[in-house]
């Protein structure tokens, strides 16, 4: 496991592995650094966040401990839990309790155990288990309190001092009778009679007492032990009723469970009328774990709203009722026609959707429809009703009418893809529309790409789907929605199942043929080369049917080619190694699918992997002539890319692509890769090629006015090439156009050396008149080409340029006068030559 990692391996699995191994060698510091890795994944948080809990523990860290624990039990999946499961929950609770009692958090250890109780009290298997807890629960909320009693300083808790004398003990002073004996709350709906009020009452007479005095002594809780209650309007009470309101809420979030009630009590005695403190009380009783208590208070608060006709009030303690006792079908539905006649449509249309999708799971499927309808003509625009009404036809198998629904739903939320997933469920399950199929099935992976958040809950609806019909169309559609997620283990087993019914009758949706190739993408996809091969031999065998073009456009639709399942067979020969298989394959699959771009490709990655290093150019090449024949420069050139990465220093293929650059455009790309030519072709001794390559790019920055890069590019030729007149002229030209006479007239002179040395008098005398017009004062330039004249036997011009030399300022006219005279004697002898002749 640790070499997997250390390799870049990032599997939830391997981490949650590797964790467990750390901890039981004891290695927990190490253990925590996995398996805080394999957090993030949603099939190994439970497990991985209780590991770390555990390790945390063991390393004294009690804080991180608890946060673990309580992570692991906010993770549990409370409506799954059977009794099979209760043991490992339970054990979660009491490592999160033990934790806390640890850390002297003792009131929210005696949380966990009342939420456990009341877990367990609800199942018909856990009640015996139930009234353990509740036990412990208790033990801890009293010594909670006993413990808070003793921070206050009231002595109640520590023993008496020895008596010197013992003295006769009183008798107990007589509670009055009246203290805690509050009218029953129906009593509140009759009128105040005046021998009801006359009846004698008697009182207590006691010090007044503020009962929120005592907070004042008391710290802020660390955390809130229990949950905040509901606040409450006071308007209209005095102030002690008022006081005694607020202090019922501050001893809840104290956990002092008794004293809250007992503020309601007394909140009862002061003001009998003021209903929401016994909204107040069911709150308690809930969080005391006293939840039958709680539905009593609660239902008894409701009939009194309403029998006042105050069936607004009402409304929030429904809500109380049926977050307490979610599954009471009566109180919701009596709750939507409040919320209905309110005008709170919205609220009214989700618990009709909840009363009708439990009068479903209990099987009174009529029921439940006409509670759908009933929701619908509340509220038409409710998406929530229109898909659940939806998912309920689709379940008794009325496809077109749940078809219908999908799509109203769809169109009033187009964002919520389990829309899109049901509407392509009926269609797949009505089985008429095939290409609908496929076309809204194209639209759901398009839309998953885009908000892939939404994939488990799209995949849940084809899971649900096939508890109603064990399709193969339906497991071949989940498959692809899971191929596209990366799912491919799951994929495969959908694959397989279908594959399992195809055995069974053929289906008209889906084919063989689709589903092994399907499977071969997913054997690709996790490496596995063997099964890949032998899913797409088994699709080369399997019967083709003929798909119409509408439905080949989407390749989860139809069976590929025979020549794409050879090409995929080659990349299956080669994943295993099998070079030579891959090879032959890829020569099939050229015949069947001639120029195809990722057969060429994948058989020079073959070839080149084989060695065959030219082989592999030559399919490149060839595929590129193809493309370049074609005009479609763009595939043509990375083909030619693809080539000079598989061969660097290819002065061909270089060469070839530079070119290509240029007539496509690319004029920077194509000058830098000439250069490079150039210096390749330079180092092999071609030099030829390089000047011309090199001309050509000095030739394109010169078209695009880039003289400095032009005169640089020649400046290179000429240093490897320092005898090419051609690259010379050239630059004594753009010399020339420049106005840099000097650098034009010095590159001048050495194309006039190389001419005389190869013994081409006239092209240097050429050369030379060109460098007199250039500077007319170049007294060498005026000698050499005297020079050369009389060497052409050009005496007259000779005499001409050296008599124009002897009016030029600090020549030497001893030296040019010689030179004068002898072209003029060796022009006088071949006059005279020339008489005779005549």
């Amino acid at each position: 496991y640790e070499r997997a990692i250390s390799m870049g391996c990032e599997r939830s699995d391997v981490f949650y592995s590797l964790g467990l191994i750390y901890q039981e060698r004891g290695d927990h510091e190490r253990a925590v650094e996995v398996l805080a890795r394999a957090v993030s994944d949603d099939e190994y948080a439970l497990s991985a966040h209780y590991a770390l809990g555990t390790s945390y523990q063991a390393l004294g860290q009690l804080p991180q401990a608890a946060k673990e624990f309580e992570e692991t039990i906010r993770l549990l999946p409370l409506d799954s839990i059977g009794k099979a499961e209760a043991d490992d929950m339970i054990q979660m609770y009491e490592s999160a309790a033990g934790i806390y009692i640890q850390m002297n958090d003792i009131a929210r250890a005696a949380s966990l155990y009342s939420t456990l109780a009341n877990f367990l009290a609800g199942k018909r298997w856990g009640k015996e288990r139930a009234e353990e807890f509740r036990q412990r629960a208790k033990e801890l909320t009293e010594r909670n309190m006993f413990a808070k009693l003793r921070s206050l300083g009231t002595g109640g808790l520590t023993a008496p001092a020895p008596a010197a004398v013992e003295e006769p003990e009183e008798p107990p002073a007589t509670m009055p009778e009246t203290w805690g004996k509050i009218r029953p709350i129906t009593d509140f709906l009759r009128p105040q009679t005046d021998s009801a009020a006359a009846e004698p009452v008697a009182t207590l007479v006691e010090e007044e007492v503020d009962p929120l005095a005592v907070f004042d002594e008391l710290p802020p809780p660390a955390q809130p032990t229990f949950a905040p209650v509901t606040p409450l309007d006071t308007t209209g009470l005095d102030e002690v009723a008022e006081r005694y309101v607020l202090a019922s809420e501050k001893y809840v979030e104290q956990g002092l469970m008794d004293a809250a009630t007992d503020a309601c009590l007394e909140v009862i005695r002061l003001a009998p009328d003021y209903l929401p403190i016994h909204l107040r009380l069911g709150e308690i009783y809930e969080r005391d774990g006293r939840p039958e208590e709680a539905l009593t208070k609660y239902q008894l608060l409701i009939d009194t709203y309403l029998a006042r006709d105050e069936p607004r009030q009402a409304i929030p303690v429904y809500f109380r009722l049926i977050e307490l006792s979610p599954d009471t079908i009566n109180a919701r539905a009596r709750l939507a026609e409040l919320l209905k006649n309110d005008g709170r449509v919205d609220e009214a249309a989700d618990q009709i959707a909840i009363v009708a999708s439990t009068y479903f799971r209990m099987g009174q499927t009529n029921k439940a429809l006409e509670e759908y309808r009933r929701g619908l003509q509340w509220a038409p625009n409710s998406v929530a009703l229109h898909q659940q009404y939806g998912q309920a036809l689709l379940k008794l198998e009325r496809y077109e009418a749940a078809l219908a629904e999908f799509r109203r739903a769809l169109e009033l939320d187009q964002n919520n893809l389990a829309n899109v997933a049901g509407i392509n469920i009926a269609l797949a399950l009505m089985g008429d529309q095939p290409l609908a199929i496929w076309q809204s099935l194209a639209t759901l992976l398009e839309q998953l790409k885009e908000r892939p958040q939404q994939n488990a809950e799209v995949q849940s609806e084809y899971r649900a789907a096939l508890l109603v019909a064990d399709e193969p169309i339906l497991h071949y559609i989940l498959a692809i929605v899971q191929q596209q997620a990366g799912q491919h283990q799951s994929a495969l087993m959908e694959l397989e199942q279908a594959e399992a019914l195809l055995e069974e009758g053929p289906d008209p949706l889906v084919s063989t043929a689709l589903v092994h190739q399907a499977m071969a993408d997913s054997f690709i996809a996790l490496g596995q080369a063997e099964e890949a091969r032998a899913a797409l031999q088994k699709c080369l065998s399997a019967p083709r049917a003929k798909v119409s073009p509408e439905l080949a456009r989407y390749p989860f639709a139809a069976p590929l080619s025979q020549g794409e399942l050879v090409r995929r067979m080659a990349e299956a020969y080669a994943a295993t190694g099998d070079l030579q298989g891959a090879e032959q394959a890829l020569l099939e699959a050229r015949q069947h699918i001639p120029y195809d771009r990722a057969i060429y490709t994948k058989l020079a990655d073959v070839y080149f992997r084989q060695g065959k290093l030219s082989e592999a150019l030559a399919q490149l090449e060839d595929l590129a002539t193809y493309y370049e024949g074609r005009q479609d420069l763009d595939r043509a050139l990375e083909v030619l890319e693809d080539a000079l990465r598989l061969a660097p220093n290819n002065i061909a293929i270089g060469n070839r692509l530079a070119k290509l650059y240029i007539r496509r455009g690319y004029l920077d790309r194509g000058v830098e890769s000439l250069v490079k030519v150039a210096d390749q072709q330079r180092k092999a001794g071609q030099i030829k090629d390089a000047v011309q390559n090199l001309q050509q790019a000095a030739e394109v920055h010169w078209t695009l006015g880039q003289q400095e890069q032009a005169h640089a590019i020649y400046d290179k030729i000429v240093s490897i090439a320092p005898n090419d007149i051609e690259a010379r002229q050239w630059l004594a030209f753009m010399y020339t156009l420049a106005g840099r006479t000097k650098d034009a007239v010095a590159e001048k002179k050495q194309i006039v050396r190389i001419l005389l040395q190869a013994r081409d008098l006239d092209n240097a005398i050429a050369e030379m008149h060109q460098i007199y017009g250039l500077d007319q004062n170049d007294v060498d330039n005026l000698y050499q080409l005297g020079d050369a004249l009389m060497r052409r036997q050009e005496y007259e011009q000779a005499v001409r340029i050296y008599s124009r030399l002897a009016k030029m300022p600090n020549v030497e006219a001893d030296r040019v006068e010689a030179l004068q005279a002898a072209a003029r004697r060796m022009l006088d002898q071949q006059q005279q030559m020339q008489k005779k002749g005549a």
